[in-house]
């Protein structure tokens, strides 16, 4: 069986995740696509799962407040 890719944050991004107040995260690499379903952790444990709806890529000079 195929283990699921996850995201990992920290505990204090848990309470706005889990309640949809964010929606989007930058990370520097990712192997994350459209569609794919993966696991939200927070110190190791699974907190929740998700499903990637976009994915952008932008050079660090694009990106603002």
């Amino acid at each position: 069986m195929r283990q699921r890719k996850s995201l990992r944050f920290s505990k204090e991004y848990v309470h706005d995740i889990l309640l949809g107040k964010k929606t989007s995260t930058i990370r520097l690499h990712t192997r994350l696509k459209k569609g794919d379903e993966v696991s939200i952790t927070v110190n190791g444990k699974v907190v929740g799962a998700v499903k990637i709806t976009n994915v952008e890529k932008k050079l660090l000079k694009d990106l603002t407040d």
